[in-house]
This record gives structure tokens, C-alpha cells and sequence, in this order.
């Protein structure tokens, strides 16, 4: 195959000349350059566009967001992260990939060179993988769907799962969603911390109202519920209401939250009463749980391949029969109400 060819961004040359070492270990991967500042990667990106960027810390952070910005709106190129470990840069990495990064990679902030060697073949793999996501160009989200009055639902629940690609692309869906819906529960393959501003965010510009779940808390129609990013989502019914459970187990597909988790208390606490829909994301992880879900009973559904930006589990539910329904993004809002609604 013909190699992925990387650019490389950072302002610290011991963490440059890192990361040029080690991205060009992979077998499948060529270094094609590398920048200490922004103006020089815009040249470079110009001259010969790279198919992945790696963009770490190279002047102040609202400059590389806007780098980013720019980039995601002129030429949308897959672009992996760096950030480096506190609160900060939480906030940071939140509106990165609010704006379309498809990776965001923790470092050191005192040895971040060192770090990153010790981690070499995963940030290498990691890099790789990004090259093939499918990146769109940077948009604003279309306003919530027209609600035309109280309805009568007929589903009771609506269950969404994501991975690479999925803080984007579940923020289409959700500004498209309207307050006259069952709970909306969701677990997205999110770094820890990083629930709570994707949540907040959400919550500023949608119609429904968007939380991070809690333990015990009783899911109410018309509310969107995101997993914390190092916590198991469940849900269970109990005297008629739908319940929310977080546990710490251990991860599941290499994942916590984990899509499988949701999907399969789903399958056993709605069933026919439930909507479920698996979105763009690396792996496989949400495929078996789906398909509990339809066996069920549940409408079961998978993001299309055009419209991912990453097609591995929404694939993987397609190949083994568990989407009823393959769906295109800017189509899944629309969908939702006309299953949930009679």
C-alpha cells in the first residue's frame, strides 16, 4: 500500500525530532516534513498536502485553534492532538475536536519527549489510524427540527453510540432534535473530563436539554444524557421510568464508557420501545450490542458510510445484520422523530 505521509507540528524541537523518529517506525508511514511554527505547516500544507497532521504545541492555544479552524474549512485534513495534561487543556482539546480533530493524544508537560517514546507504537498506530478518517469541511450545525406541537410518542427511549468522529457528528444530530422526545442516552468514546464541556456546549446551542449522566438519576423526555468519559452508562426500568446506572467495571472493547454496555441494558430495558442508532468510530465496539437491540425488538439503525468520518463500527453492525437501517448524518435527526413519534 502506498505509505501515509505525516506533517508534524511543534514548537519544541526535542519533542519535533521525537515525534519524526517514531511516526517513521511504522511500517506504513513516511514523515513528509515537519514545522516549529504555524505559518511555516500553512506553506508546507499548501505546497503538498500532507494525508494526516500531527499538531502539538506551536504557539498560543487560540492560534493552533484557529490554525485548526482554518484548515477544517479550506482543506479538511485529519488532524491528531497534542495536549498536554491539566484542566486547561481539557478545554482546549474539547473545542478542537469540536472543530473537527479526529485524535487527541495526552503528553507530559514537564518531559513530553520522554513520554511520548514510551508510548512510541501506540501515538505511531494512533497517527496511522487517523490518515483514513474521512474529515468533512467545518460547517455550522443546522437548527433544531420544527417540533409542530405535543405529539404522541410511540418509543421511549432513543440510544446513540460513537467513537472517532462522534463529538461532531452527535452534535448534528443533537441540534437537530427536539424537546418533544424520549430521553436521548448516549455513550461516546471520550477522554475523561472532556464529557462535561462536550455536554455544556451542547446544552448552550441545542433545543434539548443536554447533561452529563448520573448515577441514579431518572431519564426524562426531552433530555440528552452523555457518558462520563471514564464510566460505563446503563440503564435500567424500574416502575415505568427509565433509570440511569454508571459503573467503574473494567472496559469493554478496550473501551469505558463502552457502546456494547449501553446498547445491551437497552436491548434488556426497552426493547421494542427503543430507537438505536451506532455513528462513525474506530473498531467494532457497539456492533454486538446493537444487534441484542434488534433481536429485542428495538429499530436499529447505522450511520452510512459517505457521511462517516470513520466507518469501522458502523460497518461492523452492518455485517453482521444488526442495523435495520443505514442512514446518512444530516438525514439521522429527521429520522429519530418520525420513529419516535406516532
Amino acid at each position: 500500500m502506498e505509505k501515509v505521509r505525516c506533517l508534524v507540528i511543534d514548537a519544541n524541537p526535542l519533542v519535533r525530532n521525537c515525534l519524526q523518529e517514531l511516526l517513521a517506525t511504522h511500517p506504513n508511514m513516511v514523515v513528509q516534513g515537519s514545522a516549529s511554527g504555524l505559518g511555516l505547516a500553512r506553506q508546507k500544507i499548501r505546497r503538498d498536502p500532507p494525508d494526516v497532521v500531527v499538531l502539538g504545541r506551536a504557539g498560543p492555544a487560540d492560534e493552533r485553534l484557529a490554525f485548526l479552524r482554518a484548515l477544517m474549512r479550506a482543506l479538511p485534513t485529519p488532524v491528531v492532538m497534542l495536549v498536554e495534561a491539566d484542566a486547561a487543556a481539557t478545554a482546549y482539546a474539547a473545542e478542537a475536536v469540536a472543530l473537527g480533530a479526529v485524535d487527541v493524544i495526552e503528553q507530559s508537560a514537564q518531559h513530553p519527549e520522554t513520554g511520548l517514546r514510551a508510548r512510541a507504537r501506540t501515538v505511531a498506530d494512533r497517527v496511522f489510524r487517523a490518515a483514513f478518517a474521512r474529515v468533512s469541511r467545518l460547517q455550522d450545525a443546522e437548527g433544531p427540527v420544527g417540533t409542530g406541537g405535543a405529539q404522541h410518542l410511540r418509543a421511549g427511549l432513543v440510544a446513540l453510540g460513537a467513537s472517532t468522529g462522534g463529538v461532531e457528528s452527535l452534535g448534528r444530530v443533537i441540534a437537530g432534535l427536539s424537546p418533544q422526545l424520549p430521553p436521548v442516552v448516549i455513550a461516546q468514546h471520550i477522554p475523561d473530563g472532556f464529557s462535561e464541556l462536550f455536554a455544556r456546549r451542547l446544552d448552550r446551542k441545542v433545543a434539548v436539554r443536554v447533561h452529563v449522566a448520573e448515577h441514579g438519576v431518572r431519564a426524562l423526555p426531552g433530555h440528552v444524557y452523555v457518558a462520563p468519559g471514564n464510566a460505563h452508562l446503563e440503564v435500567h426500568r424500574r416502575s415505568g421510568a427509565f433509570w440511569l446506572r454508571l459503573s467503574d467495571a473494567p472496559p469493554v472493547n478496550r473501551h469505558r464508557p463502552s457502546v456494547d454496555v449501553l446498547f445491551r441494558s437497552v436491548a434488556a430495558a426497552a426493547g421494542a420501545g427503543a430507537v438505536v442508532g451506532l455513528l462513525t468510530g474506530m473498531g467494532e465496539d457497539g456492533a454486538q450490542g446493537l444487534a441484542a437491540c434488534r433481536a429485542s425488538g428495538a429499530y436499529t439503525f447505522a450511520q452510512d458510510e459517505a457521511s462517516s468520518i470513520v466507518f469501522g463500527m458502523p460497518r461492523a453492525a452492518i455485517e453482521i445484520g444488526a442495523a435495520m437501517e443505514v442512514i446518512a448524518l444530516d438525514d439521522m435527526a429527521a429520522r429519530i422523530h418520525a420513529l419516535t413519534h406516532g
